[in-house]
């Protein structure tokens, strides 16, 4: 199997999921408030794919086939990262949509994007000193409710090597 290597280039097309309004605000807030700054920031989003090819759109138009309509999500508790903070988030049909994704890449995906384990979540901070992060768990942990949401749709971005550029969404 061709794995190519997970560093991106500026070709690569990242995949999200895209959120309900209400689930939308809530991991953005937590992300604008505790994500360090970079001179640019990526509104909260679940990474289906970290490196697609340039052509991706198509292929996974084809592979949404019809609009499957939007994905019940639980958005179901905090996840600890050594340096952050992730939303773990359930969603049996998410697994379904991205495995029919995954198919039509099939040799092509990164190590990180074939990995069987994928484990979905929101990250919220990340890249941050350990103990800074600690702290941050627990004013995030401190608000924190599970809570039941939607998955809205599949957005595509160009890698800009930093930035990520929106190319488009395919609406659920």
């Amino acid at each position: 199997m061709n794995t190519p290597s997970n560093a991106p280039d500026e070709a690569t097309i990242v995949a999200t999921l895209a959120f309900d309004p209400r689930s939308f605000r809530r991991l953005d807030g937590w992300r604008q408030t505790y994500f360090p700054e970079r001179g640019y920031r990526l509104p909260a989003h679940l990474t289906l794919f970290h490196k697609l090819p340039p052509d991706a759109a198509p292929r996974v138009a084809a592979a949404l086939g019809r609009r499957p309509g939007p994905l019940s999500l639980h958005f179901a508790a905090l996840r600890p990262l050594e340096r952050g903070t992730a939303v773990d988030v359930e969603a049996e049909r998410l697994h379904r949509l991205r495995g029919r994704i995954a198919a039509a890449f099939e040799g092509e995906l990164s190590r990180q994007d074939a990995r069987p384990d994928w484990r979905p979540h929101v990250t919220v901070q990340n890249k941050t000193d350990p103990r800074e992060a600690e702290a941050d768990r627990a004013a995030i942990a401190a608000e924190f409710t599970p809570w039941y949401g939607q998955g809205t749709a599949v957005r595509l971005w160009r890698y800009l090597g930093g930035p990520w550029r929106f190319e488009g969404a395919l609406p659920l």
